[in-house]
């Protein structure tokens, strides 16, 4: 299927952006992030895996970066039942993919059961990342699973930090919730010390009802670049809780699939980073 996939990706990569993309001389940091897709070394099941999203923690870093509890996880799509599952909140997510997640409350309705079970058997039909080019996401068994929720709030903050071989570039605190039946993204854009960045995106209001101590922002920067250590480039996502405990997300290798619009400026300084560490 790599023929198809590539064209696939190309064709996507060319309705975004108005051109082919130059394998063999990549000029700019969404050409580089479409190569890296089909010639970068990606640490197969545990890239794109939510199940093995541990395995990226190095052994320094157990018991001192935690990830969310998984408290169940199945190749079928049939719910576990209100005795196996303690009551609260937690996420329902497919592991093999972006999007597919809901926050749901245990104990469960049946209605709501049934809903939620055909939702799973959906995803699990998707074979993410083959149309797109991102193959690793369909390069390992796909399951449901259910995660604790992280904190006691449902609107999380995702702290996502872009780290350039050992050189941070941007640190995004990034929110999205549901008000009035209507999707609302918040992000706030860093540099490397914590400081608000120049670049900021022009689509999303900033998010600014947020508190870190200078502890917590220091750990957090120190785990971001040890985890990134072994790459030349990812994203690492973290998330963090009232006691400003930090867990790992995920690790994303191709952040947006190399389909980033020029974000004042920010592609720009992605560029010049990418011709100083990457080339």
């Amino acid at each position: 299927m790599l023929i198809q996939t590539m064209a696939f990706a190309m064709y996507k990569y060319h309705r975004f952006h108005g051109t082919l993309p130059d394998f063999v001389n990549p000029s700019g940091y969404n050409e580089h992030i479409f190569r890296r897709k089909f010639f970068a070394e990606f640490s197969v099941p545990e890239s794109g895996n939510k199940l093995l999203t541990s395995s990226f923690i190095p052994a320094h870093l157990k018991g001192l970066i935690r990830i969310p509890e998984i408290v169940w996880h199945s190749p079928h799509a049939e719910l576990p039942t209100n005795n196996e599952i303690a009551p609260g909140f937690y996420y329902l997510k497919a592991n093999h993919g972006s999007n597919m997640f809901q926050r749901i409350e245990y104990p469960l309705k049946e209605d709501e059961r049934r809903l939620l079970e055909r939702k799973c058997a959906a995803w699990l039909a998707n074979d993410y990342g083959v149309h797109d080019g991102e193959w690793w996401y369909s390069a390992f068994p796909k399951e449901i699973l259910i995660e604790k929720q992280v904190g006691s709030s449902a609107e999380s903050i995702a702290w996502n930090v872009y780290i350039f071989k050992d050189r941070i570039g941007l640190i995004s605190a990034y929110r999205k919730t549901l008000r009035n039946g209507i999707l609302v993204e918040e992000s706030t854009w860093f540099d490397e010390d914590f400081q608000v960045s120049r670049f900021q995106s022009s689509e999303r209001p900033r998010l600014q009802d947020f508190h870190l101590s200078e502890d917590t922002k220091a750990r957090l920067v120190s785990a971001a670049l040890d985890i990134a250590k072994p790459f030349d480039f990812n994203r690492v996502d973290f998330l963090i809780d009232e006691m400003e405990r930090i867990y790992l997300g995920e690790i994303t290798f191709t952040p947006s699939n190399g389909l980033n619009e020029p974000a004042d400026g920010l592609i720009a300084h992605f560029d010049a980073l990418l011709a100083s560490t990457l080339r």
